[in-house]
């Protein structure tokens, strides 16, 4: 298995054909199925079978509830000492979440509250999870955002 992270503003199939000969090339394996986290955008899973027609589309989390995936996030968090945060600023109207907030189950009240998007499943802002061994830090802020190192 190899994930593909997504930076802001990059190329969604670039990055992922990017990928695939990465595994060719490298590796010298053949592909036969892509697995895709999204959620419930029934246009993106037909645009994803339309664009990659040689491989078995999988999308495990399909139509999968909210609340349960929301539960999942935060029994994995806890369990494997990880850390979710925005890994770009949300703006909404005069409201601007930076990136390096972490991503809690208080920030998703206060997205719902805002009405955006509970997983940011709509492009509204992207995350990145990390152990949180591997990165430590107290307070959000866009001028001393420890991400930026990606």
């Amino acid at each position: 298995m190899l994930l593909v992270p997504f930076k802001p503003n990059s190329d969604y199939k670039v990055s992922i054909e990017e990928a695939l000969e990465m595994i060719k090339l490298k590796m010298g394996l053949e592909i036969e199925r892509l697995v895709f986290g999204n959620l419930d955008l029934e246009n993106l899973r037909e645009w994803l079978v339309k664009t990659w027609p040689a491989y078995e589309i999988h999308t495990p989390l399909f139509n999968f509830p909210y609340p349960d995936l929301l539960v999942d996030l935060w029994r994995l968090q806890a369990e494997q000492d990880l850390l979710s945060t925005l890994s770009t600023d949300i703006i909404i109207e005069d409201t601007i979440i930076p990136k390096c907030t972490p991503y809690t189950s208080e920030l998703v009240d206060r997205l719902g509250r805002l009405n955006i998007d509970l997983i940011l499943e709509n492009g509204e802002g992207y995350t990145l999870v990390f152990p949180k061994a591997y990165i430590e830090f107290s307070e959000a802020s866009s001028e001393n955002c420890p991400l930026d190192i990606f």
